[in-house]
């Protein structure tokens, strides 16, 4: 056989092989909408991070929109197929119909209400008080948020009326950005507290700006809370069940794996989605949270719950009211199917 027919023969077979391969190594891509950064979004950092998704052949996406609102915009528009929003956000949006929760995957309402020094002492706030005294004493605080109308909103407004106080009487709060700019805004004197998930409070203390005042745990009601999980469209998760259902197994892994090992996960976030945090911060963040990651099916009765608090937070109407059904607004089908 001559030279030139060996390298022919040579160049097809190395053609077959690659086309043989390329399905293996095609990456489907996946853009999951995040609303803010922090520990409640550990398991799908951790599943980019550990190359969990990458393993069930999914290239994922995972832009921080900066609250609830523009999230939910993301998904609407088939800009991001899934956003991790929080119940609020998704109950705001489910009675249109245009938006189904696939997976919960933090199962309480682990929110801290994060205040500054500079408050604390003029107050004169006992940090041994009740949960209730100490939410009391934040009469006249200036609130940042996320965003106006997303969870971080509503989540305050709920702690202050558990502390015996009327929102509506209030400052207002301001829409700040995320956890950088609410910290910052707190640096400057603009607000005097925020509420969002761990390892905020750990950050406002290390910058010597702020603490955590009432932390979610001191408060039995919010647990059962189905506050962070994955919604997608109900039109694409009839379209594409495959692709849905490697998103869940990814995410259910990841959660378990920071039940199981939550000190190896948050090195790994150290080095990845969580870099700006300190390590101490993501260690004491995961194993403080470690409960609400634990992978477990939704239910009508968490549900109810969910909608209840949403109730005692903004009032009565859709969000509270709407009746949730099974399998139509929400799904535990892929997860089912995953914990086999």
């Amino acid at each position: 056989m001559g030279a030139l027919a060996r390298l022919a023969r040579m160049a097809a077979v190395t053609g077959l092989f690659a086309a043989c391969l390329a399905p293996a190594l095609a990456q489907t891509r996946v853009v999951i909408a995040l609303p803010i950064s922090s520990a409640a979004m550990a398991p799908v950092f951790y599943a980019r991070d550990a190359g969990i998704f990458k393993r069930n052949g999914l290239d994922v996406d995972l832009p921080i929109l900066r609250g609830g609102p523009p999230t939910s915009a993301a998904l609407l528009s088939g800009d991001a197929q899934f956003m991790t929003g929080a119940g609020y956000d998704f109950l705001r949006l489910v009675d249109s119909g245009r938006v189904a929760r696939v997976l919960n995957f933090v199962s309480a309402l682990t929110n801290e209400f994060v205040v500054s020094e500079k408050f604390i002492k003029a107050r004169g706030i006992d940090l041994q008080a009740t949960p209730k005294q100490r939410l009391a004493a934040l009469k006249g605080l200036r609130m940042g948020a996320v965003s106006l109308g997303g969870a971080s909103e509503s989540f305050g407004r709920w702690l202050l009326k558990f502390g015996g106080l009327d929102p509506d009487r209030e400052p207002q709060p301001l829409q700040i950005g995320g956890l950088p700019q609410l910290l910052g805004a707190m640096q400057a004197d603009a607000i005097d507290g925020f509420v969002i998930s761990p390892p905020s409070g750990k950050m406002a203390a290390r910058l010597g700006v702020g603490r955590t005042l009432v932390d979610y745990k001191e408060i039995p009601e919010l647990d059962g809370y189905q506050f962070i999980g994955l919604d997608a469209r109900p039109d694409w998760i009839a379209a594409n069940p495959a692709i849905a259902e490697k998103v869940i197994r990814s995410v259910v892994e990841a959660q378990q794996a920071i039940v199981d090992k939550p000190l190896e996960v948050a090195r790994r976030l150290k080095e990845g989605s969580m870099n700006q945090n300190d390590l101490q911060e993501i260690e004491d963040a995961l194993t403080h949270m470690a409960l609400s990651y634990k992978p477990q099916p939704m239910t009508a009765e968490k549900w109810a719950h969910t909608q209840e608090l949403t109730r005692q937070s903004i009032g009565d109407g859709p969000m509270s009211s709407f009746k949730l059904v099974e399998d139509t607004h929400w799904t535990n089908k892929f997860y089912n199917a995953v914990s086999k």
